[in-house]
């Protein structure tokens, strides 16, 4: 269940990023009715808008406890390939462990939404945390993974327990499953010279 929540954590940053790109991307409506157009406009958009962020905000604070865990950047490489890719991921922004955590772990999970309609990851994989809160591994993507588009979200956990609550989540990374890989022909063995070479 904790990899579910990994999911939809991941998939709700995923969701406020698309969301204060796009505000960033069209600042026409708050320059040019800052005072009238912006109250009615950020009161219709707000309307839904704040549905949306209060109910994810709400989401957020109920599904992770008390206090909100951090947010942090993480690399992964390369950004799409065929199943069978191994994908590198690591730390950019360490997840310090909290003072007293008996076993800090990073829990990364590919998924897309197919896989979040029917409560399942296409990969989930744990690796271990340093001291400092750097972590690295590789995680390949299986033989089952249909092609399009998936989502990595990464996740630090004081420990291996299925109660604890995550203490930073990365920002969510895109990837792109696509079709088989090609493989190159077989080349035809050399032929046999009938001719023999005489030494001597």
């Amino acid at each position: 269940m904790r990899k579910l929540l990994i999911a939809l954590l991941g998939a709700l940053v995923l969701q406020l990023g698309l969301v204060q790109a796009a505000v960033a991307t069209n600042p026409s409506s708050s320059s040019s009715s800052s005072s009238s157009s912006s109250s009615s406009s950020s009161s219709s958009s707000s309307s839904s808008s704040s549905s949306s962020s209060s109910s994810s905000s709400s989401t957020t604070s109920t599904t992770t406890g008390q206090t909100e865990p951090q947010t942090g950047v993480f690399d992964r490489r390369p950004a799409s390939g065929p199943v069978g890719t191994v994908i590198a991921v690591k730390s950019v922004t360490p997840c310090v462990p909290p003072q007293g955590a008996p076993d800090p772990l990073v829990d990364v999970v590919l998924f897309n939404e197919d896989d979040l309609q029917h409560e399942t990851l296409t990969i989930d994989e744990l690796f271990q945390v340093g001291a400092d809160g750097t972590w690295s591994g590789e995680v390949t993507v299986p033989a089952a993974a249909e092609p399009g588009d998936y989502t990595i979200v990464a996740a630090c956990f004081a420990g291996a327990s299925a109660t604890e609550e995550p203490f930073l989540i990365y920002q969510p990374q895109g990837f792109t499953v696509t079709g088989a890989g090609v493989t190159a022909p077989a080349q035809p063995a050399e032929p046999i010279s009938a001719t023999p070479t005489l030494t001597g």
